[in-house]
Order: structure tokens, then sequence, then C-alpha cells
């Protein structure tokens, strides 16, 4: 008997119309992104904090750069030294305008990954926020965590990259 080879089926992924999500992320001059602890997860590192909406990322960015302006200190980001609710305090001091004037920028990440593996690199976790709301009490957060973890190989080898720099 002789079997003839057949072509395999042609399988194509449907298209959405849709494009990634990209995440937008606070940084100060020169390179410190802005991370939080917090309080009653001690099994989560200090994790980086990502905007689902960039203007919430310039809006958050805003309000710490103000902060600063006034008090001429950066907030406290480490939840663990704040309230035990995990209540962070920042008056809103955000002007109307969408531009942060310089003490602050927002780094777009157009791939999830690239924001995983920047986390991973640095030995932080993630916060992602998907809306921040405004209310006559404060803001309400809705957002997931994520704990990341490696092989310890790739973290030797991130540790003497480090030491070698």
């Amino acid at each position: 008997m002789i079997a003839t080879p057949t072509k395999p089926p042609v399988t194509t992924v449907p298209k959405t119309g849709r494009t990634a999500k990209k995440y937008y992320t606070l940084h100060n001059f020169p390179n410190t992104v802005m991370a939080v602890k917090l309080n009653g997860y001690e099994n989560l590192n200090t994790s980086v904090v990502s905007f689902i909406n960039n203007n919430d990322a310039i809006f958050v960015g805003k309000m710490i750069e103000n902060h600063r302006a006034r008090t001429r200190d950066w907030p406290v980001f480490n939840f663990e030294d704040l309230q035990e609710d995990n209540t962070f305090r920042l008056i809103n001091y955000a002007e109307n305008d969408q531009i942060l004037s310089g003490n602050m920028y927002v780094q777009e990440w157009n791939e999830i990954d690239d924001l995983k593996l920047y986390c991973v690199s640095h030995f932080l976790d993630l916060i992602t926020l998907n809306r921040l709301k405004t209310g006559k009490e404060g803001f309400n957060l809705n957002g997931n965590m994520f704990k990341f973890e490696a092989d310890q190989e790739f973290y030797t080898q991130r540790l003497k990259y480090l030491y070698d720099k």
C-alpha cells in the first residue's frame, strides 16, 4: 500500500482589529521607577506601578511633582510606613494640564513581556492599575498584582552582570 502525503491544513489566526495593550510607568530622572511596597503582602516584593491609561499616569505624576514642589520632598511610596489599610496620603494638587514639568516622565511599554522582563531583571514585582476613579473621599483603584520568579541561574547571571558593570 502506498500512502500519499497530504498537505497540512492552512490555519490562520483571525484578525480582531485590536492592538496590544500599552502600559505606562512613571519615572523620575535619572532612572528611578515608581514602585511601592504594600503592607500585608509579605510574599510580594517591592512592585513597579503601571497604568493602563496614559492620562492616569500623567495625573498621578502631576500630583507627585506638585507634592514635591510644595513640600520639597518626594512622597513616601513604602506603604508599610503608612496606614494599616494601605491608604496612600497625597493631596490632590494636580492641575488640569496634561504635561509633566520635567522631574518625572512617563515610559510607554508596547509589550507587557518587556515590562515583565524589566521587573524580573530589577528584582521587582508588578502592580497594574486598570482604573483610577476620583471620588469625594479620594481615589478608587482597580488593578492586578503580579509576583515574578525566575530560575536561580537567571538571577546569578544578572547579579554577575550588575557586579561587573
